[in-house]
């Protein structure tokens, strides 16, 4: 099982094609991690290679052929870095297009761990098309998993990157997808429908993640509310003062994808009046439904448990 995004020094993805054998015996993927020291036009696009140490993660994004699963890019699994970088003039058995290519960057790896489900990269591009195209342009690594295609009008796979950082956001969607368990033979059906089950939960966290990006709308909300919770009306900043203002979250009255959200084929923009101000607590029950309560349905459950803990 994969741990917290915290847990560990460093997480990588790996972005390679299985179909030239990844090396050879000794090589292949999960073995070992392995490039050219720069391209043949003297790039140095494997530089990340360099900053790899013992144990960082790293997320094996492939295509090619894999045991019985279908040939398209996917998370299939991950391992461990077991030691720092080496450069070598050893050539791999089998360097297909990379013979005569050396010096080679290797990283050894160990624990290679297959998903049960291989989440495959259409899907989870379009599903959470948005969120990583936020994140993007605000990325302080050096190279991000996926990059944005402005002809093609969506976000792919970084490729010609080998080896990329992966973000906390991608780190989360993968880990909590790989999590589920739930494996197949139409892995591409299965994941598609992992992935819609995901979306719902992860609702709290992309709401959270848009506000942190817009915090100038958040702060308006919280302003006009007092500072006061729309839910259960109590007002930490009576309470703990500024502290306490800073308690109050934002909640967005649409859930993330919904169609109350989208107008014709475009996200309709948020205005303050589709925001409301909301406790740490009420925040976290009005998301343990799917799709989240209501402020209405909210405010008549707190009035209902209210009267029962009175009577």
């Amino acid at each position: 099982m994969l741990k917290n995004y915290e847990d560990y020094r460093r997480v990588w993805t790996e972005i390679t094609d299985l179909s030239h054998g990844h090396g050879g015996s000794g090589w292949r993927m999960g073995e070992r991690l392995w490039s050219p020291t720069e391209t043949k036009g003297r790039q140095r696009r494997y530089r990340l290679m360099r900053r790899v140490k013992a144990d960082d993660l790293i997320l094996h994004f492939v295509k090619g052929p894999y045991e019985a699963q279908a040939s398209g890019r996917r998370f299939i699994g991950y391992s461990k870095a077991n030691g720092a970088v080496e450069e070598t003039s050893e050539e791999p058995p089998d360097p297909g297009v990379y013979r005569g290519r050396g010096p080679f960057l290797v990283v050894p790896l160990r624990d290679f761990t297959a998903f049960l489900s291989p989440i495959y990269s259409n899907e989870f591009s379009d599903a959470f098309a948005d969120e990583i195209a936020a994140e993007i342009p605000y990325w302080t690594g050096k190279y991000h998993t996926f990059c944005i295609k402005p002809k093609a009008g969506r976000i792919e796979p970084n490729n010609g990157f080998y080896l990329t950082e992966c973000s906390q956001l991608v780190f989360k969607l993968v880990s909590d997808l790989q999590s589920t368990g739930i494996g197949g033979e139409d892995d591409v059906k299965r994941s598609s429908r992992v992935l819609k089950a995901v979306i719902e939960g992860s609702e709290s966290i992309r709401e959270s993640r848009y506000f942190s990006r817009n915090k100038r709308l958040a702060e308006e909300a919280k302003q006009r509310d007092t500072w006061t919770c729309q839910g259960c009306g109590l007002c930490p900043g009576l309470l703990y003062r500024t502290w306490g203002k800073r308690a109050i979250e934002c909640h967005h009255l649409y859930a993330f994808g919904s169609q109350q959200r989208v107008e014709g084929a475009k996200l309709r923009e948020t205005t303050l009046d589709d925001v409301v101000s909301l406790c740490p607590t009420c925040h976290r029950v009005i998301h343990k439904r799917k799709p989240p309560l209501t402020i209405e349905e909210l405010r008549r459950t707190f009035k209902t448990q209210l009267k029962l803990v009175k009577s």
